[in-house]
């Protein structure tokens, strides 16, 4: 479950927050909540393998490569993130 609200939307106080999470902000002053663990760190990748690119329609897209542990990692999140 996503919990998130637009600047219009106080955000929760720390108390009402999940064990494990934290508030972040965006640009737009919007809010949402996010697991304070990574599920990931830079050893899950090859080294020196991450780089952007210009993609098939010219917008950005990162390019990385991971390990084997990485790779395992990645495959094990749920679609719905």
């Amino acid at each position: 479950m996503v919990w998130s609200g637009n600047p219009n939307t106080p955000p929760p106080s720390a108390d009402e927050l999940p064990p494990g999470t934290e508030i972040r902000y965006n640009a737009d002053g919007g809010w949402y909540i996010l697991d304070s663990a990574a599920f990931m760190h830079g050893t899950d990748l090859k080294s020196n393998s991450a780089m952007v690119r210009q993609g098939e329609y010219g917008s950005p897209e990162v390019v990385m490569f991971l390990t084997s542990d990485g790779q395992r990692k990645f495959s094990d999140l749920p679609a719905s993130m």
